[in-house]
């Protein structure tokens, strides 16, 4: 099994790791040690757009009892 190259910090959530720097659990150095040796996806992320308008005449079908 491979180990977390950031010791668990990943796997955390971002309000987590908040409230920890706030109550001194951690320091901003330890985080960033933490996390810089995660590999950077904004190259590989795609963009993509949602459009939530439904083309006009075309409704759903619903059920109706």
């Amino acid at each position: 099994m491979k180990k977390d190259p950031s010791g668990g910090m990943a796997a955390m959530d971002k309000r987590t790791l908040s409230r920890m720097l706030m109550r001194g659990e951690i320091t901003a150095a330890e985080l960033r040690a933490g996390l810089k040796p995660l590999p950077d996806l904004k190259d590989a992320a795609d963009f993509f757009e949602v459009s939530w308008a439904q083309p006009r005449g075309e409704r759903p079908e619903r059920e109706t009892e």
